[in-house]
């Protein structure tokens, strides 16, 4: 699989979160953001702010609850 691929998949996998968020009326939002270097293409906060799901360009998935508190622009 391509990174192209692994990226429209990631792309795709939040898209899938934010509608599911959006049937469930949760709070959600999607930024662009870098973290430790590596570019963060989708962070979606459903709905506790302290539960974050990251999806990294690589299309990998990681929840990190103290990077909710760097977002709260």
């Amino acid at each position: 699989m391509s990174c192209k691929d692994r990226k429209n998949d990631a792309k795709l996998m939040a898209e899938n979160a934010v509608r599911k968020a959006e049937r469930q009326n949760d709070s959600l939002r999607m930024i662009d953001i870098f973290w430790q270097g590596r570019l963060i293409d989708f962070i979606l906060q459903i709905p506790n702010p302290d539960d974050v799901l990251v999806i990294t360009k690589q299309g990998e998935r990681e929840y990190i609850a103290t990077l909710a508190t760097k977002i709260e622009k």
